[in-house]
């Protein structure tokens, strides 16, 4: 099923007990000032794993000369935002009743029609978190020079959680990749986010139905 828009399991070579063995390092709550910079900070070893795990946004099973990167968006879901990996998102409510983060995307040296693939996962141990629709996308051909900036990004719906998985205060890694239409894969990257539930009249619904 192919859904238009208009604005990989992760590539892992160590073994599930292996990140397994960092789980203590995955949970945490939400924390500010002084303490959320010491908790980044003893957060550190954690997303240099998740970097050595991912693919790089333009090698591998790609084109060298077609890049991909993952990011975020504005809190309404327009334009690109770049964020560095461990970069706290706020879980968004749906119209649904459900929860989502916004995932955005910019390419750089192919243009026209193309398609998106994008999926997350637990960095403590690879549980599937999310599967999104393969999505076709029309690139401007100014990437031909340079980034283009998809103008609205799409949301990864995160709650209800699955059954035994909290995404809450949890590192996930979301893989993005980019195919044609025989499904080679031109590019890819992943980028590593820690969803929050929102601190307001829905912080409760949010733990609950996010806690899997």
């Amino acid at each position: 099923m192919t859904e238009s828009i208009s604005a990989r399991p992760p590539n892992r070579n160590a073994s599930a007990a292996a990140i397994a063995r960092r789980a203590d390092l995955a949970r945490t709550r939400p924390l500010t000032g002084a303490r959320q910079r010491a908790s980044a900070r003893r957060w550190a070893p954690l997303w240099l794993l998740i970097l050595a795990l991912a693919a790089p946004a333009c090698g591998g099973d790609g084109d060298d000369d077609v890049a991909i990167e993952a990011g975020t968006s504005n809190q309404d879901g327009t334009s690109f935002v770049q964020v560095p990996d461990g970069t706290e998102v706020t879980l968004e409510p749906g119209a649904q009743g459900g929860f989502h983060i916004w995932l955005n995307l910019r390419v750089r040296g192919i243009s026209g029609r193309l398609f998106v693939e994008r999926e997350a996962r637990r960095a403590v141990d690879g549980a599937l978190v999310f599967r999104g629709l393969r999505q076709a996308i029309d690139i401007a051909p100014t990437a031909l020079d340079d980034w283009w900036e998809s103008p609205a990004a799409a949301p990864a719906f995160m709650c209800p959680s699955p059954i035994g998985i909290q995404v809450y205060d949890e590192p996930l890694v979301f893989a993005i990749r980019l195919l044609d239409a025989d499904d080679q894969v031109l590019a890819s990257d992943e980028l590593a986010l820690v969803p929050r539930c929102p601190e307001d009249a829905q912080a409760d619904f949010c733990r609950d139905i996010c806690a899997g």
